[in-house]
């Protein structure tokens, strides 16, 4: 027979530290994100540094219909060789999390 106790046990949280609910923090990630444009690097950065042209093969490319602003997306493809990729920020982050484990099989 299982025997089920309830104990209380104090922990303490360093001064530097504070303890927040997850949905707070998660909230405050995206009010962080919010208005914001993120590089190439940056969405490297967030795919543990995956190489440019992976990103392109595997995220971009694929999905420009989706993904571009011309369309109504977050990505902003480059027009000519040279120009930058430009990324809003928050949704860019929504679609890599909502996405995951169709580019990490």
């Amino acid at each position: 027979m299982i025997q089920i106790i309830n104990v209380n046990i104090p922990i303490q949280i360093p001064d530097n530290f504070i303890l927040i609910e997850k949905d707070e923090h998660n909230r405050l990630i995206e009010q962080d994100l919010m208005g914001r444009t993120w590089t190439m690097n940056d969405v490297r950065n967030r795919l543990v540094n995956k190489d440019a042209r992976w990103i392109r093969e595997k995220i971009l490319l694929p999905n420009k219909k989706t993904l571009s602003v011309e369309n109504g997306g977050f990505v902003s493809y480059p027009k000519n060789n040279g120009d930058p990729w430009k990324f809003g920020a928050l949704r860019m982050a929504r679609y890599l999390e909502d996405n995951w484990g169709e580019y990490f099989k």
